[in-house]
């Protein structure tokens, strides 16, 4: 059984989490179809049945247990007021007599601000309520990862560009081994757009090598390239955040 059908089949039987954290190729389809089967009142299935209330409401685009969490229109980010909104409305019990489905279907979106809001709601979770965020996960708080149940998809290729994946593939690869990373594999001065895309293609290519391991060092390779790319972001000298990076996860893999 593939990942998609092990989640859709583990909601099918109850087998609930309060939040799932979708990553990959095809999230947010499938967190649409996850919370989607949540909201079918038939019998239990990996598809929701078509016929029942549930699946008639949502067809309409009127059920009142699914809630979106969306930019506000214009805008590029899901804020901290778009998020406490939402919240307000996760007080109650869901209005009809199974469970609350909240979708997330650009986690990324979220701000820093907007993420610690929404965190407080992942650790103590509303009754019948269920998160599915879709997202890139480098790009999100580790306290919001640590939340959730993680289903890594395989990426989508990012656009063509064979050198960089080599580039990206051979950092790994020395992580992998323990040796110190070449500076000739991080693209040169001030090329941040450039920068940022070999460090979006090195959190895929940790998260596809590194995902067996059991101490720990994925999600400290992710939090590394989570914050690089937040500083990169910013004013960060270019330069001396390539070294921050370097030896930050050498320290990770020097064991």
């Amino acid at each position: 059984m593939n990942k998609e059908d092990a989640l859709l089949n583990a909601i099918a039987q109850g087998r609930l989490v309060h939040a799932v954290l979708v990553c990959g190729a095809g999230a947010q389809e499938l967190c649409e179809r996850a919370a989607k089967t949540l909201l079918c009142e038939g019998a239990p299935a990996q598809k929701p049945c078509g016929a029942c209330r549930g699946c008639r409401l949502l067809e309409a685009g009127a059920h009142p247990d699914l809630l979106r969490l969306l930019p506000e229109e214009g805008r590029k980010t899901v804020g901290v007021t778009e998020v406490r909104n939402l919240l307000g409305g996760l007080s109650t019990m869901p209005s009809l007599e199974g469970f609350r489905a909240v979708l997330v279907p650009d986690a990324e979106k979220l701000t820093e601000t907007a993420q610690n809001a929404l965190l407080k709601t992942l650790e103590e979770p509303p009754e019948r309520t269920v998160f599915f965020l879709a997202g890139n996960e480098s790009v999100l708080l580790p306290t919001i990862r640590s939340r959730c149940l993680v289903l890594r998809l395989p990426e989508a290729s990012l656009s063509e560009n064979p050198e960089a994946e080599e580039k990206a593939k051979r950092l790994v690869a020395s992580l992998l081994a323990g040796n110190v990373l070449d500076r000739a594999l991080f693209p040169p001065k001030d090329a941040r757009a450039e920068l940022d895309d070999l460090l979006e293609r090195v959190a895929n290519e940790c998260a596809r090598r590194f995902r067996a391991l059991p101490d720990g060092r994925l999600t400290q390779a992710l939090d590394v390239l989570h914050e690089a790319r937040k500083r990169l972001s910013g004013s960060a000298n270019y330069n001396m955040l390539v070294d921050w990076i370097r030896v930050k996860l050498e320290r990770i893999f020097a064991r």
